[in-house]
């Protein structure tokens, strides 16, 4: 284990040198219980602030899982059917062409939603609790319907998350974010994993490595009050939130992450608490 563990770290510090990655964290989980979880580099560059098995990250994409767990969830309850037409739970989503798309589509990216850079899909922490909302629904007006016929092969889409957390608020019969909470989160003991950012002190700020004469271009890129600071060879970004909970808004610890995947490993069921049925689980591991 001693020998492994000490491969497993020179191996981490090598890639992030190379990457240019200042800092992470790694879980290793299986089915049982957390095997190991540690921080290398800083979380924070200007204070040098060490990274820990608690530091919170944005999970982006990863935030798809919890969704998808939260629909199949619905379906376990008999609350969602997933071969009802998308339209019916949020009106618009339409196809140009052939067949309806239908709730199964969002989840594995057939729906024929397009998939446009989210590259300025975030807002400032101090304005997301006002306008995350807002922000969202001009999105979904923008992007939410069909490009292409649903059924054909899967294209990944973060817009088909979008609007598969509509259908999913509208079959809860409440918000999209308070549903994963009670449904997923809270059940699989996610304490430190939510659609904020956390008041702890214990948080990654987010870097890009860039070279100083692209500043300005990384600036006019992003929505304003995003790029913070230069330190060293990185540019700061300042704390924000992803528009849209449902294909990327989740923000926590990778210890949460692991206990995620450590539902998944048995079937649907974490230390004694079922989430989802275990034929559920497994058919969301069906390609």
């Amino acid at each position: 284990m001693v020998v492994a563990l000490t491969a497993a770290r020179a191996a981490i510090t090598a890639l992030m040198t190379r990457h240019h990655v200042p800092g992470l964290s790694v879980a290793v989980t299986d089915s049982a219980g957390l095997l190991h979880a540690e921080g290398f580099g800083s979380r924070e560059l200007a204070t040098r602030a060490p990274a820990t098995p608690d530091t919170s990250y944005l999970w982006f994409s990863m935030s798809k899982i919890a969704t998808a767990s939260a629909a199949m969830r619905l379906v376990d309850e008999g609350r969602l059917d997933l071969d009802a037409p998308v339209d019916s739970l949020v009106p618009g989503f339409r196809a140009r062409r052939g067949l309806p798309p239908v709730v199964r589509q969002l989840l594995d990216h057939t729906s024929g939603a397009p998939n446009p850079l989210p590259l300025r899909w975030v807002l400032p922490t101090d304005r997301a609790a006002a306008e995350a909302a807002p922000a969202t629904a001009a999105l979904l007006a923008r992007h939410g319907r069909p490009r292409r016929a649903a059924g054909g092969p899967a294209r990944y889409s973060n817009v088909g998350y979008l609007v598969l957390a509509e259908a999913v608020a509208a079959a809860a019969g409440r918000p999209f974010e308070d549903y994963v909470r009670e449904a997923v989160l809270e059940p699989a003991g996610m304490r430190s994993t939510g659609y904020a950012r956390p008041d702890a002190a214990d948080s990654a700020t987010g870097y890009v490595h860039l070279p100083r004469p692209l500043d300005p271009l990384l600036r006019a890129a992003l929505p304003r009050g995003v790029t913070g600071p230069r330190c060293g060879g990185f540019v700061a970004l300042e704390s924000f939130r992803v528009v849209g909970a449902g294909y990327g808004g989740l923000v926590g610890s990778v210890t949460d992450a692991a206990r995620l995947a450590r539902l998944h490993l048995g079937d649907g069921e974490i230390e004694g608490s079922r989430v989802l049925r275990p034929e559920t689980a497994r058919r969301m591991r069906d390609i």
